[in-house]
């Protein structure tokens, strides 16, 4: 049996007192492109940092290729929607895109695989030609596709991805999007975003999330709610409910969800 590429399992997470999450299961299989959808605030970004091990889920389990997140890491990489960084701050983008490989540095620092890695990143995203220009200089679509080349150079299973257009122009957006198209066909990919329909060409699953989740394949999704976005008419609410017309509450109380959530984080 293939080993998922993530596994969620009954997960709950919240902060004190408010629930973020509430008993999620999932399962990305290796080779999926799975599109994340949902209303701000409603969990997506709380359950990628719980995917890359940034967070612990108060009951439940995260796996990550079979293991938890925190062994996974190597494996795994993220972008984020933009980097907060210091204009004046004299670094290259060959530099930027080097500190993907922090974990492979020797002690003496990186190695000459690592620049090769990062230049063979680079050039994936188009970019070998500025690799010792001022990263401070780049466009802003420039500026994501270092960050996602930076996440290349890991040589990772899986990317994670937190609306890496959403601050982007139009012309921005079609090079990442373009590039995550490519990307599809030899990794599997979790991306946050409300852009449905640069991405339903190529996704194989749409994630909705709005403190509980559904999982859906692409193909099971009506045209109509793609094209329009429409992520509410495509989610469908799973939560138990009780006789008394109450959400039950599977993460209430000591369970195995609960030894799964320390064990596994």
């Amino acid at each position: 049996m293939t080993t998922p590429a993530v596994e969620i399992r009954n997960l709950c997470f919240g902060y004190e007192e408010h629930e973020v999450l509430h008993n999620i299961n999932l399962t990305v299989s290796p080779g999926d492109f799975a599109m994340v959808v949902g209303p701000n605030g409603g969990g997506k970004s709380t359950l990628l940092r719980l995917m890359l091990g940034l967070l612990k889920p108060r009951y439940g389990s995260v796996r990550i290729l079979g293991e938890s997140p925190e062994v996974a890491r190597r494996q795994m990489a993220y972008v984020p929607q933009s980097l907060e960084f210091d204009h004046n701050f004299p670094i290259s983008v060959l530099e930027t895109v080097l500190l993907g490989r922090l974990e492979h540095y020797s002690f003496l620092g990186p190695r000459r695989r690592d620049r090769q890695a990062a230049l063979e990143a680079l050039e994936g995203v188009g970019l070998k030609q500025e690799a010792r220009r001022p990263f401070a200089e780049l466009s802003g679509g420039q500026r994501q596709r270092v960050l996602i080349a930076q996440a290349l150079a890991s040589h990772p299973s899986l990317l994670l991805l937190d609306e890496p257009g959403a601050n982007l122009d139009a012309p921005g957006v079609a090079a990442i999007y373009g590039l995550l198209k490519e990307l599809s066909q030899r990794l599997t990919i979790v991306m946050v975003s409300h852009n449905l329909t640069m991405v339903e060409p190529f996704a194989t699953h749409v994630v909705c999330v709005n403190h509980t989740a559904d999982m859906h394949r692409i193909d099971q999704v009506s045209q109509e709610d793609l094209h329009v976005g429409n992520w509410i008419h495509i989610f469908h609410h799973a939560c138990p409910v009780t006789q008394d017309g109450q959400e039950a509450d599977p993460c209430a109380g000591p369970h195995l969800g609960q030894e799964e959530g320390h064990a596994h984080g």
